[in-house]
């Protein structure tokens, strides 16, 4: 006897009202009796997510997939005597009528069985049985829906996603006229015939995703009726609506004076299409510069007063980890005060809205700020004037390189009578970045005045640059840069090259890291307060006929000494630990030395321990690691000389190993107890 028999038609509906969704799903697949389904249909559902298409249902987490029937079997196969024509006809699959595949997926388990009933009929069905009258949806996601629903039915929706309009002309009807609080529309596939629908106008968030509209037409988009909408919040993503469309949207605000709280953002899309409006509205809609009162951290805000008691402020702000450059802007009605005026200082020669206009330029990221000239003329003057920070910049003979972006100048040669010249007041360039696309063009000028205007527009006074990686520098270059420097790369270069970047940096800079190849040309670099004053040096020695190490170490005062030497002796590591003891070099002074073989490391340890008497100990912090393993040579009371291992970050064959020596905290170790 089943469970059901046992309940009366009013103990049923009790019950049911009393299980969950996913239990109503689970007993009426397993329980078959007329009764029950008949007491089913009578309690509406409550689902978190319905999906409409028109080859997938879903209910939560099942999901319907249906598909036609065919029959590859050609019932006339001698029908046709034409070869080419029985060939296709035996290619072509044949609709079987009044048949439906059906494949239910739950939890990554799914099963198969055909129902014999056509595909439209299923989803009728399936709707009947599901979506009665009363049905409570928390989120209804329509597709390309092509059946009615239930005659009569009317669904308490919260949130609706639509993806073609078509669905939405199907299952409107059913959807009581409550406000819906999130609506949710793909722009390409709506054609602007939702904005007229009530239900979509009055909901009170709107968001229209721009995810399958091609870049750049995302963030220009046309968008009709967008200002007859009463949503408080609009939110755009993956693309914008142009500039004109905005600020129509932002004076139409402030003439409706719209209710404190209505709102639109924008995200997804690149930070100089967020600048863009606010900017505007501060140059010709008397709009001025401000600040959150509850911000710290400056950003872009622009506020337009409405009246005594609301303002409109349009903000770009970050959006997530600071490192992850993701930005957001908010169009919205604050009460009166919420920001705060900015200063404006006037100059001679400058607008008031200079400082702001800077300072949006300052946090802007080299590509930001091409793109924001690029779209905005009226403050490429500003732009040209504010120093830059950039990643790297590479210095070649006739190239020049700035955060992977290469221009690559060359002469154009020209054949007369069988002489080959170069022509005169004009370069070949090719402009290359990572990919593989290529631009050549060709440039009224020569290659080495090209070069220079080019620098001249990146490398203006007060440029941060975090690595300059010098190849060569041509020797008539004009020498009135100044940047801010914090590494630099010598890649195969010489003295005389070196000697011609020292005028463009600026000499108060402590260098972070120099980097160069030990060669009898370089030698004198040395002597360089640039190169005695950084912080660190990595020295590269070749690993051919290499310089003779000498004192070159011994008179080295970085706090950070890297060097990459095939065959190191043992007995300059000696020297150099005996040398720092006995000057007491500070704590944190390091040395570092790539090696093969891990057993270079241990055969200085050990010749340390016999020649020098270093205690065998462990470096508390490396705790039960094998790297752990040291000796350890006291220098005062305050610090010790500790040698040990370490492994590498990244492989350089032949080196697999690093040799460290370093000036630590006394106490910083801990002595081996030595066996009985």
């Amino acid at each position: 006897m089943h469970p059901e028999t046992q309940l009366s038609y009013d103990s049923q509906k009790a019950l049911i009202r009393h299980m969950s969704t996913d239990q109503r799903l689970k007993t009426l697949k397993r329980i078959r009796s007329k009764s029950w389904r008949i007491a089913n249909g009578a309690i509406p559902w409550k689902f978190d997510t319905v999906g409409l298409s028109g080859k997938c249902l879903q209910l939560n987490g099942t999901r319907w997939y249906l598909d036609f029937v065919f029959s590859e079997e050609n019932p006339n196969p001698n029908s046709n005597p034409n070869p080419e024509e029985q060939k296709r006809s035996r290619q072509a699959d044949r609709l079987v009528e009044n048949k439906t595949k059906v494949r239910v997926s739950r939890g990554g388990i799914s099963r198969e069985y055909i129902v014999p009933l056509c595909l439209a009929d299923v989803i009728k069905q399936w709707m009947r049985m599901y979506l009665q009258n009363g049905t409570v949806i928390r989120d209804l996601n329509v597709s390309d829906l092509t059946e009615s629903v239930p005659r009569g039915a009317k669904w308490n929706v919260t949130n609706f996603v639509g993806l073609m309009f078509s669905g939405w002309q199907y299952v409107h009807p059913a959807i009581r006229h409550n406000q819906l609080e999130t609506v949710t529309i793909y722009h390409m596939f709506s054609q602007g015939y939702y904005f007229k629908e009530p239900m979509i106008r009055g909901a009170k968030k709107l968001v229209i995703n721009c995810e399958f509209i091609p870049t750049p037409d995302n963030t220009r988009l046309a968008i009709e009726g967008l200002e007859d909408l009463h949503c408080q919040q609009l939110l755009f993503e993956n693309g914008a609506p142009a500039d004109v469309v905005l600020i129509g949207l932002a004076m139409k605000w402030i003439a409706q004076k719209r209710a404190v709280g209505t709102s639109l953002i924008l995200h997804k899309v690149d930070v100089d299409v967020l600048l863009r409006p606010g900017y505007i509205m501060l140059m010709h809609y008397n709009a001025f510069s401000s600040r959150m009162r509850e911000d710290r951290e400056f950003f872009p805000t622009f506020t337009r007063p409405i009246d005594d008691a609301s303002e409109l402020v349009i903000k770009v702000s970050r959006l997530g980890q600071p490192e992850q450059e993701n930005f957001q802007l908010e169009m919205k009605v604050h009460p009166k005060g919420t920001t705060i005026p900015r200063p404006a200082q006037m100059t001679a020669n400058r607008p008031v809205a200079y400082q702001a206009l800077k300072a949006i330029l300052e946090q802007s990221t080299l590509v930001q700020r091409k793109q924001l000239a690029r779209h905005i003329p009226s403050i490429r003057p500003t732009d040209a004037v504010i120093p830059l920070d950039l990643d790297s910049v590479h210095f070649y003979e006739l190239d020049f390189e700035v955060n992977e972006q290469k221009w690559a100048f060359e002469w154009i040669r020209e054949q007369n009578d069988d002489v080959i010249q170069f022509m005169p007041g004009v370069c070949g360039l090719t402009i290359s970045s990572p990919g593989p696309r290529r631009f050549h063009m060709r440039v009224q000028l020569e290659p080495l005045a090209a070069l220079e205007k080019l620098m001249r527009s990146y490398l203006r006074k007060g440029t941060h640059v975090k690595t300059v990686v010098l190849w060569y520098i041509p020797d008539n270059l004009s020498d009135d840069y100044k940047i801010k420097v914090d590494k630099v790369k010598l890649e195969n270069c010489n003295y005389d090259n070196f000697k011609r970047l020292l005028p463009i940096i600026e000499p108060t800079e402590q260098l972070k890291s120099i980097k160069f190849i030990v060669r009898q040309e370089t030698l004198k670099m040395f002597e360089e307060p640039m190169v005695i004053n950084s912080q660190k040096i990595r020295l590269q020695f070749p690993y051919y006929n290499s310089q003779p190490i000498d004192n070159i170490f011994l008179n080295l005062q970085n706090r950070e000494i890297h060097v990459i030497h095939i065959n190191f002796p043992i007995a300059e590591v000696q020297k150099l630990a005996t040398h720092w003891i006995r000057t007491q070099r500070a704590v944190g002074s390091k040395f570092y030395l790539w090696v093969e073989e891990y057993s270079y490391v241990l055969d200085v340890m050990e010749l340390m321990a016999t020649e020098i008497e270093a205690i065998p100990s462990r470096v508390k912090e490396l705790g039960n690691s094998y790297f752990a393993h040291c000796v350890t040579l006291p220098i005062n009371a305050c610090s010790e000389l500790v040698i040990n291992g370490a492994g590498m970050k990244s492989k350089w064959p032949p080196f697999r190993w690093t040799f460290k020596m370093e000036v630590m905290a006394r106490g910083s170790t801990i002595p081996k107890s030595k066996p009985e």
